[in-house]
């Protein structure tokens, strides 16, 4: 059976996925537009892969494009 590794992205990071600044990811985090971070300290958050890649491909959904494969993208 193979294991697979949980990966985890920052801010900066799904930024240059999506096309937006850091600051945009961690604002629409709060106002609820973008998933939760996970808080390892302080001033260091952290998303799953597997939840970024399902809120884009929900908006990709919207606006009748393809889903993206996590091979595609990490």
């Amino acid at each position: 059976m193979r294991e697979v590794k949980q990966i985890y992205l920052r801010a900066k990071e799904i930024a240059v996925m999506i096309g937006v600044n850091r600051q945009t990811i961690h604002k629409w985090a709060y106002n609820g537009s973008f998933p939760k971070p996970i808080k390892l300290c302080a001033r260091c958050s952290v998303w799953p892969s597997e939840v970024v890649l399902t809120w884009i491909n929900e908006h990709r959904a919207k606006n009748g494009l393809s889903e993206l494969s996590a091979d595609s993208v990490f």
